[in-house]
């Protein structure tokens, strides 16, 4: 059985760590520090791996030098400034100002690490104090660079500092002597590169002028003069005679001989004798550059060159480095190659695994920005290097029986390479020459070693027999050169891909010219010409176990073609750059992509959707491979990394399961311990396993208890910091429902009394929190700059958020207005009123001064939970107040409230009567024109610009839902609704009057009200969600069906789900940044799993929300049509009721419209009309089996059927609580516009809002830009970021289209094959 992958994770990482310059080794050998750019990077030796970084990646102060000392760095920045940090911690202990004029060109510590040396461009040697950070000393007297620096201590115990500068001379210094002149060593004729002590008064110098010079430190005088015959850039000390041993050097030396390596432009290491001039040993074993050219056993030139070196006593090894940015290490016993660090890679174009004799992934061949192949240990990063071509590799590709490599490069000639496993080495066995142009791919036969296709520039393809190849061990025979079987002109521009079919018989080729074609390579045919991308082809790649091939190309796409008829089966988009390179997985079943834009897709090939996108670079990727048994996956990019991947797939679905069962436990816990009310423990395990809604429940049970807000109280002391984030979290949620209200309030209360603010604001979601809860919990009547507009629904709020308020920020309530026309009311006189606070009505019992504050203390008429009668100014209880009923508020909230009454009576002595206002009884239809301008629309009243924006979507362009202004009812207040609704409001907007004044709307609200029992959609702001549920609820309005999976297929059954619109829930596990409409959707649908059981003559889909202003996507694109395909509809069979809910059946259905007008009679499927008229496959089989000659009429279709789409015609934002509203004007049957609706778009006199109805010019091309143009949302962030709705320093029509995909919250789709009439 097939395991199809769901994901891949990182295993291990070659990237960039060295960018040239200074390097050093540890002490103990274990670490490598060398510079990056502005940064050191510390690497593990063992594994290659960047173990951390010092300093910080600013490109404006790049590393100079550094000096190390134990776990002390100092590091000289080009910037001239200089940092001392912790290496083993990457701590910065202090920085300062170096005092050189020009840049810091070397540095050393002395022996001791007290005293730092720099030398410089400026010609100066400075001497710095390490502890105390100053220098003691400032060395002159060079007229050249400072190249090298050594501290030098006499025999008698005088300190000096020796320097060496590009004039060839070496200075002394005596740090005893003040402003004496520094003694002059000449005898080189060009730079000095490095320095070595032999013993207390020799020095061992080196020069580009190709000689070493003896020096004796007592005379000042030179001793001997050596020719070396190169460029020697380092020089190292033998570190003992016991190593001479090991190199079976036979001669003897006195102890005292002076014995040196040399490292040069030679690259070979060499070993010296002081004494007698003589070279005891050259370097022979080259593994870590082997070569291979026509002239193989005759070229023994290395062309490395060796920059610095150093002897590590610990590892015994010598650590150089190279010209081009690697790093080698030579064990001193045999002058071998141990390890070697490629240090900068560039762009890297191609990689393969590599397998061992048991077909595990040994290595990792890349080939980089360079003419030398790299081979990768995938244990140690440990690399070789293949020279043979003389200009940059290209491709690679591995035998079938990973024997043999196969390279090509831009030098216009394929290699082979064969591998022997008893050395770990490859040479160069053939090449392949004929080619006019890069060779740009190759690929092996797959069965056998048999032949090898290359593709070129030059536009050819070549095929090269392998057949006679022979694989000798033996380096010194050269290699041979491979004959062409044929070669194809293949296309009109360059081949950027070949691949071979599995059975050998084909091969495809991909190139720029938008082709990709298929030859036979018996015949030497073309077979096919596949035609249909946009732009070139980077990638074909034929599939394992199908007759399939996959092409990849620039424009994006990916396409599947049959391999026998040459036609294309699926396009699989995704990517929004080039894609580059595909792979098959899972025998077939899957495919993964990397592309241009540094992302690696996992795709479904059954279903053609993306099972996972995974971030893998920085940049192109232009090679992928998979290892044999798919477990690994290896990536290259052009940020200079390779990448292996391992499969997690059951790693994960191992943790789900394990999660599962851990969850299951732990509920069965839960419910144990609710069973004995054990609430407290339970309420602890329900947050640990994340279950908001049950957490609920057990609260309520807490409080439902004796003394359970004490109870509780304590509960909440003994949180986590992790406990306390998520019970915040919950309660914002629990705010915005008023069935949960109270208990949130109360909680809240608890949280805000127990926790500090600084602790709340340091929690992770702690200030997100508090700035939810504020526009919930916040009494609009504090707000005394527009007291008049918002009442509170809730009595509770008032109370704890008194309570908070007061006790937390210290505020005086004697100190604000008491009301906003500033009219005093007298305490004494309102005692034994009544005060009416939401829904609820409470008598004032007393008046109350405590601490400053003024209070009245309050009954209410009902026993309310969590009301204690404690003053929350100091704690106490003041008077007996009556159980469950008694509490205390600010005076000045008493009289805010009476005093919004007033201004409420005033409001409203100037609203018209409903007989007085505009009226239409005439049925009159959409509007086929749009109305244009202010004063046109629907105008706002007060906060009703929900109802507003609501309405206009609904009715003004649209007669979608005009059968509820019809549908008959026997309730009066329903018939006055309807009647309200229907010719005062629509049937005015329709009229050429094209305008609702505000009191139209005010009586609508009321009478909803009184409708509905719920006094708040008189006044208070509300979501279209509750309007339209309102509506849905008075009306029997709801032609939304779903059904379940699991359930049978009768639409008239108990078992249908019905609604007005589809509230629609994605996480978002991605965190992708935007999305369309349609993808919610089904996403949705799939998650409960449900379909719709009928076909809906609209649909409202409300986005994903995780609260009521946070959505789930930053950006959501509204598609213009949602097809309604067998994945969204449930498929009924009208003969033996099959559904489509099985997904191996999803596509056996089929449409016949002459059967079903045969069968309707005696079909038993009830609203046939609003379902997919459709057969199973086997139902129509039997139909069709005895028609004859008349199943010519007969046309069976498979489904699902196109003509079932939903247009889109209106999309409903919000943001900060203002609605507004897009909607389309139909003109005619294919001629529309879109407009932009705003019911408060401006204010006069603070009072009268003015509806705004404008045009929106470019909203179809939005639309279609959003989803091609990757830069669209990027700007839209750029906007976001910088401007508010009110904001001048965009235009108007910008910020439209930012609330269009940021705020777009109700989004309306149409049946276009329904008739509304």
């Amino acid at each position: 059985m097939v395991r199809e992958k769901e994901n891949f994770v990182k295993q291990s990482t070659h990237t960039s760590f060295y960018t040239g310059g200074q390097f050093a080794i540890s002490n103990d050998g274990q670490y490598l520090l060398c510079t990056y750019n502005a940064l050191v990077h510390i690497l593990d030796v063992e594994t290659q791996q960047i173990v951390r970084s010092i300093g910080e990646d600013d490109t404006s102060s790049e590393i100079a030098s550094f000096a190390l000392f134990n776990d002390l760095i100092v590091i000289a920045y080009r910037n001239q400034l200089l940092r001392q940090f912790d290496w083993k911690t990457s701590t910065c202990r202090r920085t300062w100002k170096s005092v050189h004029k020009n840049t810091i060109t070397c540095m050393t510590f002395n022996p001791s690490g007290s005293l730092l040396a720099t030398g410089g461009a400026d010609f100066t040697v400075k001497i710095w104090d390490v502890e105390h950070l100053y220098y003691t000393h400032n060395l002159k007297g060079a007229t050249s660079i400072i190249r090298v620096v050594l501290f030098y201590t006499s025999e008698n115990k005088k300190i000096h500092v020796i320097s060496g500068s590009d004039d060839g001379r070496i200075y002394m210094h005596n740090l005893h002597t003040s402003g004496a002149k520094p003694a002059v060593l000449e005898g080189h004729m060009s730079t000095v590169t490095s320095f070595v002590l032999h013993n207390d008064h020799t020095l061992i110098s080196s020069g580009r002028d190709r000689v070493v010079v003896i020096w004796d430190l007592q005379t000042l005088s030179s001793t001997r003069t050596i020719p070396v015959m190169e460029t020697v850039e380092a020089l190292i000390s033998l570190p003992s005679m016991d190593y001479l041993k090991p190199l079976k050097i036979k001669q003897t030396f006195s102890p005292n001989e002076p014995l040196f390596f040399t490292f040069g432009n030679s690259g070979l290491v060499k070993l010296w004798s002081g004494t007698t001039g003589r070279c005891l040993l050259i370097q022979e074993d080259k593994t870590h550059e082997k070569t291979a050219a026509n002239s193989y056993s005759k070229d023994k030139e290395h062309e490395q060159v060796f920059l610095n070196a150093y002897f590590n006593e610990t590892t015994r090894m010598f650590y150089t480095n190279t010209v081009d940015h690697n790093i080698v290490a030579f064990n001193i016993k045999k002058l071998k190659l141990e390890k070697q660090f490629i240090g900068e890679l560039g762009d890297v174009l191609d990689v393969r695994f590599f397998n061992d004799n048991d077909n595990n992934p040994l290595y990792a061949i890349v080939a980089n920005n360079d003419e030398k192949v790299k081979i990768f240990n995938l244990n140690t990063w440990h690399c070789q290097m293949l020279k043979g071509h003389t200009d940059i590799v290209i491709g690679l590709d591995i035998s079938y029986d990973h024997s043999l490599l196969a390279t090509c490069s831009k030098d216009d000639i394929v290699r082979i390479w064969s591998y022997d496993s008893d050395t770990s080495t490859f040479s160069c066995v053939a090449l392949a020459e004929g080619h006019t142009g890069d060779v740009a791919a190759i690929a092996f036969s797959k069965t056998s070693n048999a032949f090898i296709v290359s593709g070129s520039q030059d536009t050819t393809a070549k095929v090269w027999s392998l057949e006679n190849l022979i694989l000798d061990k033996d380096l010194s025979i050269e290699p041979q050169n491979l004959s062409s079987l044929f070669t194809l002109k293949t296309h009109d521009k360059e081949v950027n891909s070949v691949s071979v079919s599995f059975n050998d018989k084909h091969f495809a080729t991909g190139s720029a010219d938008k082709t990709a074609k298929i030859w036979d390579i018996r015949n030497q045919k073309l077979l096919a010409v596949l035609s249909g991308h946009r732009r070139g082809i980077w990638c074909v790649q034929y599939s394992p176990v199908n007759p399939e091939l996959a092409t990849a190309s620039a424009d994006g796409l990916i396409k599947i073609w049959s391999t026998k008829d040459y036609n294309c089966l699926h396009t699989i988009e995704g990517h929004d750059a080039s894609v580059l390179r595909i792979v098959y997985l899972s025998m077939g079943t899957q495919l993964i992509s990397s592309g241009s834009d540094g992302l690696l897709k996992l795709w479904d090939l059954k279903t053609s959707t993306c099972v996972k996108s995974i971030d893998a670079h920085e940049g192109k990727i232009w090679g992928m491979t998979a290892s044999t048994d798919e477990s690994l996956l290896v990536t290259c990019a052009s940020d200079s990394s390779v990448i292996v991947w391992r499969d997690s797939t059951e790693e994960e679905r191992q943790a789900k399961r394990d999660n599962v069962e851990e969850v299951l436990l732990m509920e069965q816990e839960v419910s144990n311990l609710l069973v004995n009310k054990k609430y407290h423990e339970a309420l602890k395990i329900a947050l640990n396993l994340n279950q908001p809604f049950r957490a609920l429940k057990i609260l309520k049970e807490i409080l439902n208890e004796i003394d359970g807000t004490d109870h509780l109280k304590n509960t909440l002391l003994q949180f986590s910091d992790d406990h306390l984030n998520l019970l915040f979290s919950y309660v914002i949620d629990w705010n915005t429902n008023t069935r949960h209200s109270t208990e949130a309030q109360i909680i809240i209360k608890m949280l805000l009394s127990i926790v500090t603010p600084d602790k709340i604001l340091k929690l992770p979601n702690g200030q997100k929190c508090v700035e939810s809860l504020l526009p919930y919990t916040v009494p609009p009547y504090y707000n005394t700059t527009d007291g008049a507009k918002n009442i509170t629904t809730d009595s509770s709020y008032d109370r704890t958020l008194t309570a908070t308020n007061d006790s937390n920020q210290g505020t005086s309530t004697a100190t604000k207005k008491q009301t906003a026309t500033g009219e005093k009311f007298n305490p004494s006189d309102m005692l034994e009123k009544v005060v009416r606070l939401g829904n609820s009505s409470y008598k004032i019992k007393a008046y109350v001064p405590c601490g400053g504050k003024q209070l009245f203390a309050l009954e209410s008429e009902k026993p309310l939970r969590g009301y204690d009668g404690i003053c929350p100014a100091c704690g106490t209880q003041h008077m007996k107040l009556a159980d469950s009923r008694g509490f205390y508020v600010s005076v000045d909230s008493v009289y805010q409230v009476l005093e919004q009454k007033k201004l409420e009576e005033e409001r409203l002595q100037g609203r018209k009567a409903i007989d007085r206002l505009e009226s239409v009884e005439d049925n009159l239809p959409p509007l086929k024109l749009p109305i244009l301008g202010q004063n046109k629309g629907i105008e706002g009243d007060s906060n009703s610009c929900y109802m507003d924006a609501t309405i206009f979507c609904m009715f003004a362009y649209s007669n979608v839902f005009d059968s509820l202004l019809n549908v008959e009812t026997e309730k009066k207040p329903l018939k006055q609704l309807q009647k309200l609704l229907r010719e005062n409001i629509v049937h005015v907007l329709r009229s050429k009057i094209g305008f609702v004044e505000r009191d139209a709307l005010y009586h609508l609200r009321t009478q909803l009200s009184k409708a509905t029992g719920d006094s708040t959609f008189k006044d208070v702001e509300k979501d279209p969600t509750e309007f339209l549920r309102a509506l849905e609820g008075l009306f029997n309005f709801a032609p939304l069906k779903t059904i379940a999976p699991d359930q049978p297929p009768n639409a008239t059954a108990s078992n249908i789900t019905t609604n007005i619109m589809w509230e629609m829930f994605d996480a978002n596990p991605n965190n992708l940044l935007s999305t369309n409409i349609a993808s919610i959707f089904l996403n949705s649908l799939s998650e409960i799993p449900a379909k719709l059981a009928t076909i809906p003559p609209f649909l409202i889909l409300v986005a994903p929300r995780h609260t009521r202003s946070e959505r789930s996507y930053r950006y959501i694109i509204p598609d213009r049509q949602i097809a309604l395909d067998n994945r969204i509809v449930q498929l009924v069979c009208l003969k033996c009721q099959l559904t489509n809910h099985n997904p191996d059946r999803a596509n056996d259905f089929y449409s016949c419209d002459s059967c079903f007008a045969r069968e309707s009679p005696s079909l038993i499927t009830p609203d046939t009309d609003a379902k997919i008229v459709c057969y199973c496959s086997t139902c129509l089989s039997n139909l069709h089996r005895d028609l004859g000659k008349e199943l010519i009429n007969h046309n069976a279709r498979r489904i699902p059927v196109e003509k079932h789409k939903l247009n889109l015609f209106a999309v409903l934002c919000i943001e900060v609580a203002h609605y507004v509203a897009f909607v389309k004007c139909q003109k005619q049957q294919d001629q529309h516009e879109w407009l932009f609706f705003d019911s408060m778009s401006d204010r006069i006199h603070n009072e009268k809002n003015i509806p705004l109805v404008d045009r929106v010019p470019d909203f179809e091309k939005w639309i279609e830009t959003a989803g091609k143009d990757k830069y669209f949302f990027p700007d839209l962030d750029d906007l976001r970021k910088q401007a508010r709705p009110s904001s001048q320093k965009f235009s108007e029509n910008d910020m439209r289209r930012l609330r269009l995909f940021r705020d777009g919250a109700f989004f309306f789709y149409e049946n276009s094959s329904v008739n509304y009439q």
